[in-house]
């Protein structure tokens, strides 16, 4: 057995025990009771089970750690607060009914609660993290929850802190575009309710979808939608560490689309132009392959060198993995343009981390744009070389039925018979199509600057 599967575990008498060592930032946490060792049983002999029940707890854990460093104050809080919770609970257990001799009912609570958590006793042992915690859960003064509230900003941190934690043990955890879109996404809402110490527990759902209607002239649907769903993550996560009560205002919340998720203007052949001009050498080639293949991003730096292939004298690339069931398909090339393609990435032109992860090319990408034409146009991106690539068949008279198993679309409006039975056109037929589009004037007029 691996070590890896029995860390923090310890099996005593057919069952397994949760054994962690508590970082020193929370040893002082009411749960803790300043104790080095954690040790807990996990009712269960099956190891599998034993796993997931370790994973899930010191998964939360970590993310008191992460609030530790950041506001050690509201962690005690919120620990006393739990504290003070369970308590009243098993009070609640004991409370007995006891009927007088008049017929009258009684309620009999039970002794000690009060006394054991007392405000000014708390106050004279210089504890002002129990007394707010007293005055909030005894006393119902919710007004003092207040001073330890966590922010959106403070929130959005912790769950990046945390998830990084997760990932650094091997644990399953967000992608780096989930942590970024959550860092800018909070920033972006702070700023639009014009609060940047606005609390999390003060957004609304109203305020949510106020924010991404605000956006919709400068964001992609699927900016927002990202945007949307790291926020909801990010509630989330504070909920599990009681940071925050309620409904998650951004699970519920809107987009109005405004139905350009998928839809990107062309850059013109003077801001190509400008763009071919100042890329630099992986850039260049890059570009030139988005414009001639109409390859989503991705698709492009997840190929490898078994990607290439030749398929009855035709040269083929093979995409093996990508965004829809379509995207997953072969397409042809002409042998000159197969062969540049293959040498890039043989010679491993497009690093990307094992992730494949293309957000860092896409950055790239974005900035050379910028930079190239002076201009910070949201509207053109990477994604504008696949339209052109289609506008381009389209120009050259290539039916759309050719065209969509090239570019990895979807094919409407079939038969039974020519859309189930058939196998499509064949590979030969495909690279005729691609030939002529690549001579058509429209696609012709972009090559050229790459010649230069």
């Amino acid at each position: 057995m691996r070590r890896r599967e029995t860390w923090a575990l310890q099996q005593k008498a057919n069952c397994w025990y949760l054994v962690w060592n508590v970082p020193k930032a929370i040893r002082g946490l009411p749960m803790f009771g300043g104790r080095r060792l954690y040790t807990k049983t996990l009712q269960t002999g099956d190891l599998k089970e034993a796993q997931r029940k370790r994973d899930l707890i010191i998964a939360n854990f970590d993310r008191l750690v992460a609030q530790a460093e950041e506001a050690p104050k509201r962690l005690r809080f919120n620990a006393y607060i739990e504290e003070i919770q369970q308590a009243v609970r098993e009070a609640e257990q004991r409370i007995e009914v006891v009927m007088l001799p008049d017929g009258q009912e009684v309620v009999v609570e039970p002794e000690g609660l009060y006394h054991a958590y007392d405000v000014e006793a708390a106050i004279a042992r210089g504890d002002e993290e129990l007394a707010d915690a007293i005055r909030l859960a005894l006393h119902g003064e919710l007004e003092v929850g207040d001073k330890y509230a966590i922010t959106l900003q403070e929130a959005s941190k912790a769950f990046i802190e945390s998830e990084k934690a997760k990932a650094v043990k091997g644990l399953k955890a967000a992608a780096p575009a989930t942590l970024s879109r959550a860092k800018h996404a909070a920033e972006s809402l702070s700023s639009f309710l014009g609060r940047p110490a606005v609390l999390l527990k003060d957004v609304e759902r109203r305020d949510v979808t106020l924010w991404l209607d605000s956006l919709a002239g400068s964001k992609s649907d699927s900016t927002r939608v990202g945007y949307l769903s790291a926020l909801s993550l990010v509630w989330e996560n504070c909920y599990l560490t009681r940071s925050v009560e309620g409904d998650n205002p951004f699970k519920s919340a809107g987009i109005k689309s405004t139905g350009d998720s998928q839809s990107y203007a062309p850059f013109t052949l003077e801001e190509m132009a400008q763009i071919v001009e100042k890329a630099p050498h992986d850039l260049r080639m890059l570009t030139k392959f988005g414009l001639i293949t109409g390859c989503r991003l991705s698709e492009i730096i997840g190929l490898q060198a078994d990607s290439f292939e030749v398929s009855q004298g035709v040269p083929l690339v093979r995409i093996k993995a990508g965004k829809t069931a379509n995207s997953i398909r072969a397409f042809p090339l002409p042998l000159g343009l197969w062969e540049e393609l293959r040498q890039c990435v043989v010679g491993n032109v497009w690093p990307v981390p094992k992730s494949k992860n293309p957000h860092g090319w896409s950055s790239k990408f974005g900035k050379l744009k910028e930079a190239a034409t002076g201009v910070r146009d949201r509207t053109k991106g990477f994604h504008s070389l696949r339209g052109m690539a289609i506008t381009a068949y389209q120009r050259a008279g290539i039916p759309e039925d050719v065209t969509a198993p090239i570019v990895g679309h979807g094919t409407k409006g079939l038969t039974m018979s020519y859309g189930l039975y058939s196998s499509g056109h064949d590979y030969s037929r495909q690279l005729e199509a691609v030939e002529t589009m690549l001579a058509s004037d429209y696609m012709s007029q972009f090559l050229k600057l790459f010649n230069k």
